[in-house]
């Protein structure tokens, strides 16, 4: 069909709290291809198709409408269309390419083209912009940037012993970090109880007995066995290496020190000895410290000079001489007339002085504008810095900009604990909780764990030593209480009578089992709480029969799709039965599979041909289920199977039972993403309905 220009690609509604349904009037092609955005004070956010709404009227030409799956209110919904540019016709040469499947792939094009033009119409041209001028004035200025009031200035994070925090504070935008300190780690729930079982002070049970004896033990000095204990004499016992070596670099005592010349005392080493200087020496030393020594002479002059007269000065020879027209620059100070002070002050001093003769002055004045060329200029006001200039020369204070916002505040956590309220972006809290599994550790438990040793285990609890999961050894046959009793573990009816049947033997529709005394379990029972040999041959005597679970028929008499959804999980065969289904133009008949809630559109390697002929069909959007025309009524079967992982091959065996002309033949294949749970039958462009006939599913 004709694809018209519509008027507009785009509509928007003010939600009112109760309206769930809004239209959009404009032709699409897939449900997915309508984008859906909610505006809620400036901010938008595009909403998730089968979460946030539902789709309705794909392919009518007239257009359809998206659902909420929640009513909301105060913002704004807004729907455009989204085609997707994709090829989903396959022209064959030589072949009979029928002429709908073309005109719904121009369909697509032209539509899509029509959203892009639609995107792009909102832009504009470079060329068409006026430059922007400014008078001086920030008065003059539209559109002047607006800083709203701060909510948050700084947001800190404070934490208690065991914990380091990082990013603290938070003034612009970051995130803060709090991580267990050195020493410190997490604390389960499970820990917790098994600790909360630990009596306080209990020890690791490493040494079983002393001595022969068990519990709280007391020794005595037979316990020990000193008696049996070979005593060593002081003589005989052995010496060190260590021992030794310090002894071998120790004096002998027996030497002895003797005083040299000038000195007095000395003697054996057997006891403590001084040295020291005899009195004839202290006396010599005595003598010797007040005399001059040469040394201390140096280099002084060895000459004897008279008197220096005054005025005179040193000559050659060593003799006083007058120097000549000395006058009084002999003083110590020149100033002949005591006049030093005023002849220095430049304030005393008279006439002019050149320009060119004070260095850098007439650069320094060059530099300097004139005041004729200053005459009619205006003397820039004194302001502050909370003032700026106008064009017109006048001060006008800055407007107040409000404190700065914090734009976003996030918190993390290591393992243990979960976070709420994470990223503040205006106001609000970020609050950590511990994660399932974990507890706090109180300072209650951390006293307990501390009187207990490393590796200490909880005496075990009645229900422990009663669980035969916890038992080793073998146990003897008299103890099997049912049997002793009479009652039989496995065996094999026979007519009215029953017999056992060993281990050993093949289970087969007439397999039960006795569950204690005398309740049986036969073919089809739960088998969770048999014994596993009898799990083993009930499971395995209905393994081989695995029924298929059918739906109900449903009829193909409207709509241009038809969904089956949650197929469980562990479907290894799907069967789609056709009982005289028509389209309403000529359109390929397709099966769509995906996992989750929608079909996958790609990725298939599918065709379908007519028996005895050459003609045929390949898509890859999708499973052919026959090629059709308006003319045919099928009727037939399409299989769908798991091979390995979620690999899925698919066949179909169709027959037109309205005139017996054509039977369509074929298969494909395709692989998932994931566990197959949802199919969709429909026609290959989307947009033809079902007219007549029925469709039944049923899986195993």
């Amino acid at each position: 069909m004709t694809v018209p220009v519509p008027g507009s690609l785009t509509y928007s509604y003010d939600e009112d709290g109760v309206t769930t349904v809004f239209p959009y009037p404009v032709r699409f092609l897939e449900p997915q291809e309508l984008t859906v955005i909610r505006e809620v004070a400036g901010v938008r956010t595009v909403l998730a198709y089968n979460v946030d709404y539902t789709v309705s009227g794909a392919g009518n030409p007239s257009g359809g409408s998206i659902v909420r799956t929640a009513v909301t209110n105060g913002g704004k919904i807004i729907i455009a269309r989204s085609t997707e540019w994709k090829q989903i016709v396959d022209l064959e040469d030589k072949a009979r390419n029928p002429a709908q499947a073309v005109e719904d792939q121009l369909d697509r094009l032209t539509m899509a083209g029509q959203d892009t033009n639609e995107r792009l119409g909102g832009k504009a041209d470079a060329a068409s912009l006026a430059p922007v001028a400014f008078s001086g004035d920030y008065d003059d200025l539209e559109n002047k940037p607006f800083i709203p009031p701060g909510t948050v200035t700084s947001v800190g994070l404070s934490a208690p012993t065991g914990f380091t925090v990082s990013g603290s504070p938070v003034i612009g935008s970051g995130t803060l970090s709090f991580s267990y300190s050195t020493g410190y780690q997490g604390y389960t729930t499970a820990e917790a109880s098994k600790l909360a079982g630990v009596q306080a002070g209990a020890q690791v049970n490493t040494v079983t007995s002393v001595a022969g004896k068990t519990g709280a033990v007391a020794l005595v000095k037979a316990d020990v066995g000193l008696g049996s204990v070979d005593n060593t004499s002081d003589a005989d016992k052995p010496v060190s290496s260590a021992a030794q070596s310090a002894l071998d670099a120790k004096a002998d005592k027996a030497i002895a020190i003797t005083a040299g010349a000038g000195l007095t005392g000395g003697g054996a080493l057997d006891a403590s000895r001084t040295i020291s200087l005899s009195s004839a020496s202290q006396v010599a030393i005595a003598a010797a410290q007040t005399a001059v020594q040469p040394g201390s002479l140096g280099d002084l002059a060895t000459i004897d000079l008279p008197p220096s007269p005054s005025g005179l000065v040193l000559g050659d020879g060593g003799t006083w001489v007058l120097p000549a027209g000395g006058g009084d620059m002999l003083s110590s100070v020149y100033d002949p007339q005591g006049k030093a002070g005023d002849a220095f002050s430049r304030g005393n001093h008279t006439g002019t002085q050149a320009i060119s003769t004070i260095s850098g002055l007439q650069s320094a004045l060059d530099a300097k504008a004139d005041n004729a060329a200053l005459a009619g200029k205006f003397d820039i006001p004194t302001g502050t810095t909370s003032q700026y200039i106008r064009g017109d020369g006048s001060l006008a204070t800055f407007p107040a900009i409000p404190a700065g916002t914090v734009t976003s505040v996030g918190l993390s956590a290591p393992t243990g604990f979960t976070v709420s309220g994470s990223p503040v972006t205006g106001s609000g809290t970020l609050t950590f909780a511990y994660a399932p599994g974990y507890t706090g550790f109180t300072t209650t438990l951390q006293t307990k764990l501390n009187g207990i040793a490393t590796g200490a285990t909880a005496n075990q609890t009645d229900a422990y030593l009663l669980n035969r999961a916890n038992h080793t050894g073998v146990m003897p046959f008299s103890a099997l209480e049912s049997v002793q009793s009479g009652g039989r573990v496995l065996g094999r009816t026979s007519g009215t009578g029953w017999s056992e049947i060993s281990l050993a033997g093949a289970a087969n529709a007439n397999s039960v089992a006795y569950r204690g005394t005398g309740g049986v379990l036969e073919v089809g029972m739960p088998t969770a709480d048999a014994h596993a040999a009898t799990k083993k041959y009930v499971d395995d005597g209905i393994a081989s029969v695995v029924s298929w679970t059918e739906t109900s028929p449903v009829a193909a008499t409207t709509g241009t799709a038809i969904d089956w959804t949650s197929i469980p999980s562990g479907v290894n065969d799907i069967e789609l039965w056709l009982k005289d289904v028509i389209l309403s133009g000529n359109d390929a008949l397709v099966l769509q599979v995906g996992p989750g809630a929608s079909p996958v559109i790609s990725g298939y390697s599918s065709g379908s041909g007519l028996a005895g002929a050459s003609t045929r069909t390949r898509l890859s959007s999708g499973f052919v289920v026959f090629r059709n025309s308006a003319s045919y009524t099928y009727s037939g079967v399409m299989r769908l199977h798991r091979t390995s992982g979620n690999d899925w091959v698919s066949e179909h065996v169709l027959n037109d039972t309205a005139t017996d002309g054509v039977s369509p033949v074929g298969g494909g294949a395709v692989s998932l993403a994931g566990v197959l749970g949802n199919l969709r039958l429909r026609s290959q462009g989307g947009s033809q309905t079902f007219s007549g006939g029925s469709i039944q599913m049923r899986y195993r």
